[in-house]
């Protein structure tokens, strides 16, 4: 893939849509999905050095999502605590599956992540306390792809379910037709909510996968500022 120059960076950074959420915003660049790692690393430092949106935490993401989830109309909004809780009882079930069987977990994130054609290397520690941060955020990442799929089949079977419905409801007489309508209608409103969810997950998922390729530019950079230190002293001596 040919390189960027500086004008081609600037040409895309402004061509920029920004999307503002209130507590976060998200930026969306032309073309960003056809780059190399190497080119969206370079479009991003622009955005990032133009400081186009404020920093953003998982904390007030999580909070923007759930806003919007209570102002849906059709479905009930969504208890907080029960999803925090929910996201901690998960977390702690994975981390007790890579203390037994490590390996197996760690194959397992490389091959969800290749999936969902992410990049980047996955070398995970045993040990919590010895994993860098970027090896946090590849595990959240997994995390949150794992929900992506969950949600996509929760979808497909709403999907089939309502199928289902709807030729039951076709079928039905007179007395069974409204019952039958009405759970079909549920039905159908239950999938668009999905859908709706899995659209704002979808969002969550760009930004993580954004911020992981500035993660690891920051790490090369650190390395090899390290490692010029080194030669340096080297020198000297």
């Amino acid at each position: 893939m040919a390189s960027l120059d500086d004008v081609s960076i600037a040409g895309l950074v402004a061509r920029r849509t920004v999307k503002d959420y209130g507590t976060y915003s998200i930026v969306n660049v032309p073309g960003f999905s056809t780059l190399s790692e190497s080119q969206r690393v370079a479009v991003l430092a622009e955005i990032n050095q133009q400081q186009i949106a404020p920093p953003l935490d998982v904390d007030a993401l999580q909070s923007a999502l759930l806003n919007l989830s209570r102002r849906s109309s059709v479905t009930p909004p969504l208890d907080e605590e029960a999803v925090r809780e929910e996201s901690r009882t998960r977390e702690r079930q994975a981390r007790k599956d890579l203390e037994e069987n490590f390996s197996s977990f760690e194959d397992k994130v490389r091959k969800r992540r290749r999936r969902h054609g992410v990049g980047g290397n996955v070398r995970l520690r045993s040990e919590l306390a010895q994993q860098s941060r970027m090896d946090n955020w590849i595990e959240f990442q997994f995390y949150h792809l794992g929900r992506h799929e969950r949600m996509v089949k929760d979808i497909d079977d709403l999907k089939l379910k309502l199928n289902d419905l709807q030729t039951k409801s076709e079928a039905a007489d007179d007395a069974d037709f409204q019952p039958a309508a009405q759970d079909a209608q549920f039905c159908q409103e239950s999938l668009e909510y999905a859908k709706r969810r899995l659209e704002r997950h979808e969002t969550l998922l760009h930004w993580i996968e954004q911020e992981r390729i500035l993660m690891g530019a920051e790490q090369l950079t650190s390395i090899r500022g390290a490692q010029d230190d080194q030669d340096g002293a080297l020198k000297v001596v």
